[in-house]
């Protein structure tokens, strides 16, 4: 599915990786400022290195756009999947006139994920503090109280590791049934919720949300490692953000189709979504 549809499903992704990149490299500053100070260093041990000048506004500004386009694109792909289901060619302009009609509860729904995020990593923030506290004082007085604290403070950190992991996957499914299900973001994060924290998928989940982790680091560490290469050989920032953009793009891509068919598999098993009805509904051209 990926590599038969890879130039439609690429381009799609392109709508979030460009505007970021240019945004990086033409708004906050010099996105490679710090690779370059780091590469002028080593070529040259003695000069002064300059600091990086960033501009924290449009850092702001990007990451804000970042997360108001991530949920939109992503529920494209989705659609550009259904439409390889129904034995359709994705579409870029179909992709998004599915999507653009619900954008607003679409944002709805991001939002709402941000609280609920913010309320886990304060609810984390707060506990450990707590354990950690207690751990210290209990060195003095009781070793092995102690320990028995600082044990319980990693198995708490590994829960909550897990945690996210399903929240990841988690959000991304919300995002989907804002969509593809015509739901308010209320009803679209609790059927997301519904669909897999539960006995029999949750361990899916946690192996699918390790997977897209190792995607996303491979991504990183491929962009940079290309990023590198062109800084220390072409010495142009152009040349720079066009590969890194299409680099980008394509391994994103990637992560987003995965995620989305196993959106529909686990709407196929769990419900017995009827693909060729629900989806010909969905690729309908108006």
């Amino acid at each position: 599915m990926y590599v038969r549809h890879l130039v439609p499903l690429t381009l799609i992704v392109m709508t979030l990786i460009v505007p970021i990149q240019l945004a990086q490299g033409f708004l906050i500053g010099d996105k490679s400022t710090g690779l370059l100070a780091a590469i002028q260093q080593i070529e040259h041990p003695t000069a002064k290195a300059a600091a990086p000048n960033y501009n924290y506004g449009w850092v702001f500004l990007v990451i804000a756009f970042s997360a108001l386009l991530i949920p939109i694109v992503n529920d494209a792909v989705a659609v550009g999947v259904a439409s390889i289901y129904n034995s359709k060619r994705p579409s870029y302009r179909g992709s998004f006139a599915a999507v653009l009609p619900r954008v607003f509860p679409l944002i709805g729904t991001t939002l709402l994920e941000a609280l609920i995020l913010l309320g886990v990593y304060l609810g984390f923030a707060i506990a450990l503090s707590i354990i950690v506290v207690m751990g210290v004082a209990a060195v003095q007085g009781a070793l092995p109280l102690a320990i028995v604290i600082f044990v319980i403070a990693g198995i708490l950190t590994l829960a909550v590791i897990a945690l996210f992991t399903g929240l990841f996957i988690g959000f991304s499914f919300a995002t989907y049934a804002t969509v593809l299900e015509n739901l308010n973001p209320g009803a679209a994060v609790g059927s997301a919720f519904r669909r897999l924290f539960n006995r029999n998928e949750y361990k899916k989940v946690l192996l699918m949300g390790l997977s897209a982790f190792a995607v996303n680091l491979g991504v990183v560490l491929l962009s940079a490692a290309v990023t590198v290469l062109l800084e220390l050989f072409i010495h142009s920032q152009v040349i720079v953000l066009a590969v890194g953009a299409v680099v980008q793009s394509v391994s994103t891509a990637f992560l987003t189709v995965l995620l989305a068919v196993y959106y529909y598999d686990v709407r196929t098993r769990s419900e017995g979504l009827d693909l060729e009805v629900d989806l010909a509904r969905l690729t309908a051209t108006p």
